[in-house]
């Protein structure tokens, strides 16, 4: 029974589509903490300029790949569909851009304020890994969707 509902967590496509990035952003947590040395630091977990730029670049992908499709039907009749999934592609990738320069900035006001600080931790610890996170997450789940 227990190696049953494992068989079908791993099989859920909702759990792997989430899950599956979920585990590489906390490998990119140690991998921070390895490259920086010994002991671990809040600023190990201050993930939100990354989890900006994987939302920025599978965008940017995205957006190449409704190219390549829409250059593909070019003689197909009712490109309409093509053209929205793509003008969709492009308004979130300009969205992607706007969070990942304002993460950034958030990270460039709050990381030169004192390491002990409150306000550095839910600034940076909380509300840009939040929202970076979320922005991947609408893309793994609304933009580039769960296949069947």
């Amino acid at each position: 029974m227990v190696d049953n509902a494992f068989t079908d967590l791993l099989t859920n496509r909702y759990f792997v589509a989430v899950g599956v990035p979920g585990l590489l952003i906390a490998i990119g947590a140690v991998a921070k903490k390895i490259v920086r040395g010994p002991g671990w630091v809040r600023q190990d977990f201050f993930l939100g300029v990354d989890l900006a730029l994987a939302s920025l670049s599978a965008a940017l992908i995205h957006v190449y790949e409704v190219i390549g499709r829409w250059s593909a039907d070019v003689a197909v009749p009712g490109r309409g569909a093509a053209e929205r999934e793509l003008l969709a592609a492009m308004t979130f990738l300009t969205f992607c851009l706007l969070a990942f320069l304002l993460v950034v900035a958030l990270h460039q006001d709050q990381e030169q304020k004192p390491r002990t600080g409150k306000r550095q931790l839910f600034w940076l610890g909380v509300v840009t890994n939040v929202f970076a996170g979320g922005l991947l997450t609408a893309f793994i789940l609304f933009i580039k969707g769960v296949q069947p």
